[in-house]
């Protein structure tokens, strides 16, 4: 058995004595690997797989301890107390159950310019949930006295929260009170502007009854500010007259249209809020009115209403405004109703070649418009040569 393992020991070290140099340079070889793992004291990728662990390690620690800092603010244990607002710290708003990130939201609202003048302001800051306004209502008490300073009016001042504070309710009428008043008698920014634009848009409150209709006023609003509620437009003068006296007509003779108002409209018998609307529109389009006629053109009005209200209006064509056709930007043009947007393509075509006309026979002459257009047309064009 020996002898055995003698020979295999001596056939398995055998070799040429090119293989024995070959040997003999792979052992120093081998050495200085073992040396270099021994003086990094570790393997490689053990040593990142450590390294790296302890990160996820630490990272889940700070999670952890986040989540724990965060809790600690949401707890039942809170306790509100009496607080403004506007002047609460961070710390104070941490104690009523904000998270961090809601009140750093809350503090930074503030800095920006915002001021809370009522709980309702409070409630409408995108930090403050419904559930945690019902829970701190109770508890917000905003500083009285008018100590505030004054907000400025516009779009942009009520965007950053600067609202006009509200003040005790006072006189007003609706058909003339603008946003800031509307604010002050406690409306909110989107309904007081919601009043506004439909006024724009040629409603007009001829009652109180009027005004209580408007989908932007609450039955609770309206109970509230009836009593405060004055109309002195001519549409209250009207209204009050045909109760007196039972007048079928217009009250102070034909009204101009060119002239009136969305109130001097609807005091025609026959013209409610929406067609007065659809009137002052259609007359900023043309540039003004020259004949009663064109209200047939307005859309919505039928015969028997045009019958109604012709012998309650006249017209004006002095205070028509005049396009001057050689020189009037694109702009002016486009949006005449008597100008469709083929007509106006050829006219701005035809200028740019030739430079202008004298007259609208010019224009017919070079089949630029028809004669039907012309007429229609002929009293709203001027021709200035330079």
């Amino acid at each position: 058995m020996k002898e055995r393992l003698k020979a295999l020991l001596k056939a398995w070290t055998a070799c040429s004595g090119r293989e024995g140099r070959r040997i003999l340079l792979l052992i120093p070889l081998l050495v200085l690997i073992a040396l270099l793992f021994l003086w990094q004291g570790k393997p490689r990728f053990e040593r990142s797989f450590t390294m790296y662990g302890d990160r996820v390690l630490d990272s889940s620690y700070r999670a952890k301890n986040s989540r724990a800092r965060a809790a600690e603010y949401r707890t039942d244990s809170v306790r509100p107390f009496l607080f403004d607002p506007n002047t609460v710290d961070r710390d104070g708003l941490l104690r009523l159950g904000f998270s961090p990130k809601q009140a750093d939201g809350i503090v930074h609202y503030r800095q920006a310019g915002a001021v809370f003048r009522t709980a309702a302001d409070f409630a409408r800051c995108r930090m403050v949930s419904d559930r945690k306004f019902r829970e701190l209502s109770p508890y917000i008490a905003i500083r009285a006295g008018g100590n505030f300073s004054k907000p400025e009016t516009g779009t942009d001042s009520v965007r950053e929260g600067r609202i006009p504070a509200q003040d005790s309710l006072f006189l007003f009428d609706p058909n003339t009170i603008d946003r800031d008043g509307l604010l002050r008698l406690g409306f909110s920014p989107k309904q007081a502007d919601g009043i506004v634009h439909y006024r724009q848009a040629g409603a007009v409150f001829r009652t109180a009854a009027d005004f209580a209709r408007c989908r932007m006023v609450s039955a609770d609003r309206y109970r509230k500010l009836e009593p405060y509620i004055r109309i002195d437009s001519v549409v209250g003068r009207r209204e009050e007259l045909l109760e007196k006296r039972g007048a079928p007509d217009s009250v102070s003779g034909p009204v101009e249209l060119n002239g009136a108002d969305s109130a001097a409209l609807v005091a025609v018998r026959g013209i409610g809020p929406l067609t007065a609307g659809r009137i002052v529109r259609y007359r900023e389009r043309l540039g003004g009115f020259a004949r009663i006629g064109q209200l047939r053109e307005i859309e919505g009005m039928t015969d028997e209403n045009y019958r109604r209200i012709l012998q309650q209006i006249w017209v004006d064509s002095s205070k028509i405004q005049k396009i001057d056709i050689n020189f009037a930007l694109p702009l002016q043009l486009r949006d005449h109703p008597y100008l469709p947007e083929r007509v106006l393509n050829r006219l701005l075509k035809y200028r740019q070649l030739k430079g202008g006309w004298r007259s609208i026979r010019d224009l017919t002459e070079q089949h630029i418009i028809s004669e039907q257009q012309a007429e229609k047309l002929s009293p709203y064009l001027c021709f200035r040569v330079q």
